[in-house]
């Protein structure tokens, strides 16, 4: 029996923002996924990553054939993420990507690394991998090949950022965001801004605005006393969800980052507003997904409304001098994905070592208990030297071929050995 791994996903280069929110999978909603895709054929183990720029499910198979169709898996694995949200599977067809065994490995060390983001070196998607995988792994969806696939990640992971400067001077999105509000703005000091949300994103749009000079800075949550948290944290004022209405009213700028399943700000509710506001222009920056604001608002006059994939070229401007360093980090994970192999070859033959040293030790015992009770005028200090030599007998003689399977098996080349050792000792074919 082995377990082939496979990776059905899709992220921000294959999928626009509207297609990305339709399959996004909130933490509340988490257990309750996982727990359905265990139900799966065949399935070992599998785990969800869902941020605003990505949803992947990485899964474990097991098969008892030599080299089993994994397409099929990653059929199922299609399939169950249209099910599981209410999506057409012919919507989500173009968008997917899969991934196939160490092609899995590979691209789940890249994404734990950072280097499949949308800001190269990002230090947030790390953190969110980790999220994902104790999620399963509290959920018992992460045995076997699985766990140790992104246990490995992080400690790639971990290199990558020891090693390289990847991630040295590498933006957020919440940095990203608050750079295309400089574009609209030259001074942020005379503009008031409100902030939908107290998360990490949050968070990390307040320090920006402050370190380029934002005076006014409002925040409001529908967790009331995590946006007074965050706006004490760096000298802003809040507003309580209820009354967002009245901040809306007064705001120049808008970024909008929560977690909520609906929108935050309706057209109906806008559109009542720019009478209010006369002719003064809004702009809203929304980067949360599932999207926080109607996006039908950029068909009102006056409004400026941009989204996630809007931070593109923002991106792009701070991403070039990061690439060599991403090129060092590239190297780093393919030799990590060799290591992985040959430990992965490793593992398959253990079932086989230890099959032969307990049928070895077995032949001991029985062979010791005839001799003993020949040997009855043995003292115990004598039974114990026979014993001892017997044990170190055994394991001499074991050492030479155990060694040279493992070491053919982190060569490529265990299959032919382990089935040569398991018909000579005629050990189980399991």
């Amino acid at each position: 029996m082995t377990e082939r791994i496979v990776l059905v996903g899709l992220n921000h280069r294959t999928a626009p923002v509207e297609v990305r929110e339709s399959v996004h999978v909130t933490q509340e909603m988490l257990p309750k996924v996982l727990s359905e895709i265990r139900t799966l054929d065949g399935l070992r183990g599998a785990t969800i990553l869902s941020t605003c720029n990505r949803t992947e499910v990485t899964a474990t198979f097991a098969s008892s054939e030599t080299h089993p169709d994994t397409s099929k898996a990653g059929q199922a694995l299609e399939a169950f993420m249209a099910r599981s949200r209410g999506v057409p599977e012919e919507t989500l067809r173009a968008h997917l990507y899969h991934h196939f065994d160490l092609e899995a490995v590979r691209h789940v060390f890249r994404v734990a690394s950072s280097l499949d983001a949308m800001i190269l070196g990002e230090p947030q998607i790390l953190g969110q991998v980790k999220e994902a995988f104790e999620a399963a792994r509290q959920a018992g969806a992460t045995p076997g090949l699985l766990g140790r696939t992104f246990e490995r990640a992080f400690r790639v992971a971990k290199r990558v950022r020891t090693e390289t400067a990847v991630g040295d001077g590498a933006v957020s999105v919440g940095y990203a965001a608050v750079e295309l509000a400089r574009k609209i703005f030259d001074d942020l000091s005379r503009q008031r801004v409100l902030i939908i949300g107290s998360g990490e994103m949050a968070e990390t749009i307040v320090e920006n605005l402050k370190s380029h000079g934002s005076l006014s800075i409002v925040v409001s949550n529908r967790h009331y006393d995590r946006a007074v948290a965050l706006a004490a944290r760096h000298g802003g004022t809040t507003v309580r969800y209820d009354a967002l209405a009245e901040a809306v009213d007064d705001a120049d700028i808008i970024l909008s980052a929560t977690a909520c399943p609906a929108h935050v700000l309706s057209r109906e509710h806008v559109e009542e507003l720019r009478h209010r506001r006369r002719s003064k222009p809004l702009f809203l920056i929304d980067i949360a997904v599932p999207r926080d604001i109607d996006p039908s608002l950029n068909e009102l006059e006056g409004i400026f409304l941009y989204n996630i994939d809007d931070l593109a070229g923002v991106v792009e401007e701070n991403r070039a001098w990061r690439e060599a360093e991403a090129c060092k980090a590239e190297r780093i994970v393919d030799e990590e994905v060799l290591k992985f192999a040959r430990t992965l070859e490793t593992l398959e033959v253990d079932p086989l070592v230890r099959a032969l040293t307990e049928k070895a030790e077995k032949i001991r015992l029985e062979e010791w208990e005839k001799t003993f009770r020949r040997l009855r005028g043995l003292g115990d200090e004598e039974r114990e030297a026979v014993q001892r030599m017997t044990q170190a007998l055994l394991k001499k003689l074991l050492s030479g071929p155990i060694v040279t399977l493992k070491q053919a098996a982190q060569n490529g080349e265990g299959h032919e050995l382990a089935d040569a050792l398991q018909k000579m000792f005629r050990l189980p074919e399991d």
